[in-house]
């Protein structure tokens, strides 16, 4: 088979449920969708997708499912998507989240994008939700001639957990999307100085002990406020509450790529006090976009991150307190977080994401080094 014939089907369908795009997961299915057929253009793409919004000018194939509810896009993915003969045509198959069709043959690449069903399955909104991910995703590890992931800490996992066969796995860092880069607005409608928080809020991210630092910083008598832009999740009704009360606490809900760019760059720091992340993106997008970094000590952060945050384990309120008040007391140490933030996240780009990607997709065309 020549690489110049190549058709890959490419399942999106995350991206079917409206905003997921500006979630994680979602960001990536829509950025290396995007970088892999800018990577081969020679290649025939089928994007499996029912948003033109997002891939208006790639060849789409759309379904009559409502795989905007995650319950369909599973019934759709292993019992309906063999239907399409188009589809079933391809040369291979992409996954961009966790899972492969059960029906196919051939050859198949997944991105697998972290374990935290398995390892911290009681921060699933839905346990029997966690336990589909887990059995889904093992099979699909197993299944699949390579398997993509954001971070070696998440490769070696997929290797001593459940014993994938590590020639099979690739590590390819995330990229950071073009609109996010040291240049540009601030808002003029936030509070000055104000620390970001990026991402859903859910018991695994670490917001109560942020908004805990917070307090405790203006205890000391400094007045920061806590900016949060994203959405609320499962199990925080409680926090949710305390959160609306505090006068220091303002929301930005699903902030557009613009918006968000101009809060990093007006943050006294982007803090990421997640308890346990596959890559960590809303730190990559605070470096890239000149915000110091406060962020939790994990390894796949570390990773591409290396000395340009300010770490504290997570869960430790005191460190977050600590490192903000540094943040406020010295012009110059944030000077040096922007630097190196900067330097650090210059190597994040999703044409190199998409290029390693496209070889991964090649050997499993070939059927190499299984």
């Amino acid at each position: 088979m020549s690489a110049s014939q190549f058709t890959v089907a490419v399942d999106a369908r995350i991206l079917d449920t409206p905003g997921q795009e500006r979630v994680g997961v979602g960001r990536y299915a829509l950025e290396i969708t995007r970088a892999l057929e800018e990577a081969r253009p020679n290649w025939r793409w089928l994007v499996l997708s029912n948003r033109p919004d997002l891939f208006g000018d790639s060849e789409r194939r759309e379904t009559r499912w409502p795989t905007h509810r995650s319950s369909a896009r599973v019934l759709w993915l292993h019992g309906a998507s063999w239907t399409d003969r188009v589809v079933a045509a391809a040369d291979v198959w992409f996954g961009t989240a966790f899972t492969l069709p059960i029906l196919r043959r051939g050859p198949m690449v997944v991105t697998i994008h972290d374990l935290m069903f398995t390892l911290a399955r009681e921060t699933y909104s839905s346990q029997l939700r966690a336990r589909y991910v887990t059995v889904a995703t093992r099979l699909s590890a197993r299944r699949a001639s390579r398997v993509v992931c954001g971070s070696s800490e998440t490769r070696d996992r997929l290797v001593s957990i459940w014993g994938i066969e590590a020639s099979t796995v690739r590590v390819a860092h995330y990229g950071v999307a073009s609109a996010f880069g040291p240049e540009g607005e601030r808002p003029t409608d936030m509070p000055s100085p104000y620390v970001l928080f990026v991402g859903t809020v859910e018991p695994r991210k670490g917001v109560a002990a942020l908004h805990d630092a917070i307090r405790r910083v203006n205890e000391d008598g400094s007045r920061v406020s806590l900016v949060l832009a994203g959405r609320p999740g499962w199990g925080v009704d409680e926090l949710m509450t305390r959160l609306r009360a505090d006068p220091a606490v303002r929301f930005v809900r699903e902030p557009s790529d613009a918006r968000l760019a101009a809060l990093y760059r007006g943050a006294l720091a982007t803090a990421y006090p997640s308890a346990m992340e596959g890559f960590g993106l809303p730190v990559a997008e605070a470096m890239a976009s000149g915000s110091p970094v406060v962020a939790s000590s994990l390894g796949c952060i570390r990773e591409f991150a290396g000395d340009a945050p300010l770490y504290a384990d997570p869960g430790d309120t005191q460190a977050l307190a600590s490192h903000i008040h540094a943040l406020l007391a010295s012009a110059d140490e944030r000077a040096r977080r922007r630097a190196a933030g900067l330097e650090a996240a210059s190597d994040l780009r999703w044409e190199d994401v998409a290029r390693r990607t496209a070889q991964a997709i090649e050997e499993a065309a070939a059927g190499r080094g299984a």
